[in-house]
């Protein structure tokens, strides 16, 4: 199933392989950054699931999409896929304009879908026919039935959801990244707590990242698995064909202990 947010393409090709790496069990499935989620619409279902996200409007939306997905797709109906409107509501989104829970969250989800790169600064003007997502945000509201969506800092997050039988899947604003989804600030300090929270948790956890010798610099030396891979730089794609990056995937088990085979719901 693809993500109903599915502006992160690069994240997408490499799900699978995170997936595969899973831990053999566990009975709560914690995803700590979200984001467009890639991961958790891809997974089985596992008996407790909670994603979280500390951007307000992303965690509106998906609560929307989880309560209210044809109203959504109701206001999403008529959105406007121009400049003026765009920016026009990026800016109210920006000031904090009061505004209803359900018009947050359309008028957010367009700041996905027409920006460039999903970044919800700047006007893509490719243009993105909306109509062909409705199926999408239906499916994602079925997939959401019973999932905890959560809007907490990471480290008030972890720390409700640690247990023994919990898995944490972390995919963390990359090192570099001064801020991520409308102006949250991740910085160099928030990197070192979420290692030093990480290395203390009862649960087991699968971190992704980018490779750099500032993270290998923090996660070497405290006896976790750390694996590198490769994956497609979508953003790059446009103007150079094939451009990689590499990407760690760090954890505090042996992922090759354990056999997985990503299973696509067949409802979508």
């Amino acid at each position: 199933m693809n993500s109903p947010l599915s502006w992160v393409g690069g994240k997408m090709l490499l799900r699978d392989d995170i997936i595969a790496r899973f831990p053999g069990k566990f009975v709560t499935y914690a995803e700590v950054f979200c984001g467009a989620a890639w991961v958790f619409f891809r997974k089985p279902r596992s008996k407790v699931e909670a994603i979280n996200d500390m951007n307000r409007n992303l965690a509106n939306l998906y609560w929307q999409v989880q309560e209210n997905a044809d109203a959504l797709c109701e206001r999403l109906k008529y959105a406007i896929d121009c400049e003026a409107n765009f920016y026009r509501i990026r800016d109210a989104l920006k000031r904090g304009d009061p505004m209803d829970d359900l018009t947050r969250a359309a008028w957010f989800y367009q700041l996905l879908r027409f920006s460039y790169g999903s970044k919800c600064s700047s006007y893509n003007g490719r243009g993105h026919d909306l109509w062909r997502d409705f199926p999408t945000l239906t499916g994602a509201h079925h997939r959401l039935r019973g999932v905890g969506v959560h809007n907490k800092e990471y480290a008030h997050f972890i720390k409700l959801m640690d247990a023994l039988d919990t898995f944490f899947y972390c995919d963390p604003p990359y090192w570099g990244t001064e801020s991520y989804y409308d102006g949250v600030v991740f910085g160099m300090e928030d990197h070192i707590s979420l290692r030093d929270i990480l290395l203390s948790i009862e649960g087991k956890f699968l971190l992704s990242y980018n490779d750099c010798p500032e993270i290998r610099d923090l996660y070497e030396g405290h006896g976790l698995i750390i694996h590198e891979v490769v994956r497609l730089d979508n953003l790059r794609q446009f103007s150079v064909a094939g451009s990689t990056y590499s990407e760690l995937l760090i954890s505090n088990y042996d992922p090759e202990s354990y056999e997985h085979k990503p299973q696509q719901m067949g409802l979508f």
